[in-house]
């Protein structure tokens, strides 16, 4: 199983006049957006880690791609190497609330390179609540926290839109990812978490892309979450020796990492034993036929 250590920008703790979330984004004129800079519309901030004389990426209010209205949000590309992003501060008080956004990414292959894109949700305490990476070879990763991993059999279509969503549960700290509707991967969350802000950003290599209707809702209807939740267990947690996997599914591979990422046991047996494990915390990934899950677990 891959993995990828994700980019934090530090400016996210200098910026400041947090904005009650509505529950659509779609960047028209109504909405009091106009075509150009994104930079402080509606709360929107930009930023990069450019260095002097670096040509900086447009992030734009654009009519050149839309799936709602007229507009959409637009990443340009300068092959230049860099992290570019758009932020902006947001608020979901219900227990159980759904994120989506539409996303056009161009073709990734563009001068040979493609850029990473990452589609990020931010937590109380600045860092990454959910993420949705889309690679620059067309696959899928999701993760929370610093890490990301790759989601087995999934990739994603360039020059068209996608539909991206999150299903988050603060109540049983869960996160459900989505592709076109379809469910993908679950995350653990930590516990108390809270969602705060949107980041949009990418690692710029010679691809850009659009994102429109962005949509923050309340869930009523919980059934959807729950029952991805529950179909795969581990336990008991905190854990001494043996660590036990209770799914109804086939089961490919369980790996297990520490903190830093390092791979520590791959096997495809739903009994781990743990034991050697030095006391801490631990991420248990399960790929069934149906399914990747990531659960945290701790070695006591």
């Amino acid at each position: 199983m891959n993995k990828k250590l994700l980019f934090v920008s530090t400016l996210f703790l200098l910026m400041t006049g947090n904005i009650k979330a509505q529950s659509k984004i779609s960047f028209e004129e109504e909405e009091n957006y106009y075509l150009g800079s994104i930079k402080t519309q509606n709360g929107w901030e930009i930023y990069s880690d450019v260095e002097d004389n670096i040509e900086i990426p447009e992030i734009l209010v654009t009519n050149a791609q839309f799936t709602d209205g007229k507009n959409s949000l637009k990443i340009e590309t300068k092959d230049s190497n860099i992290f570019i992003g758009a932020f902006k501060n947001i608020t979901a008080s219900a227990e159980k609330i759904k994120v989506s956004m539409d996303v056009f990414v161009e073709d990734i292959y563009k001068n040979g390179y493609g850029s990473e894109i990452m589609l990020t949700l931010i937590d109380q305490n600045d860092t990454n609540l959910a993420t949705i990476n889309l690679a620059f070879d067309n696959t899928v990763w999701t993760g929370s926290g610093s890490y990301v991993y790759e989601v087995e059999g999934v990739t994603y279509a360039s020059n068209s839109w996608l539909t991206i969503s999150y299903q988050i549960d603060f109540e049983n700290s869960n996160i459900n990812f989505y592709l076109n509707d379809t469910y993908i991967s679950s995350q653990e969350i930590e516990m108390g978490a809270s969602l705060t802000a949107l980041d949009v950003y990418m690692f710029d290599m010679g691809t850009q892309f659009y994102v429109d209707n962005i949509s923050i809702e309340s869930l009523l209807e919980t059934s959807s979450i729950s029952s991805q939740q529950k179909k795969i267990e581990i336990f008991p947690n905190p854990v001494s020796d043996i660590l036990n996997i209770k799914t109804k599914d086939d089961i490919k591979v369980i790996e297990v990492y520490d903190i830093s990422g390092k791979k520590l046991i791959t096997t495809t047996d739903k009994v781990l034993n743990v034991h050697s494990l030095p006391k801490g915390s631990y991420v248990v990934k399960i790929i069934t036929d149906k399914e990747t899950t990531v659960k945290k677990f701790i070695k006591k």
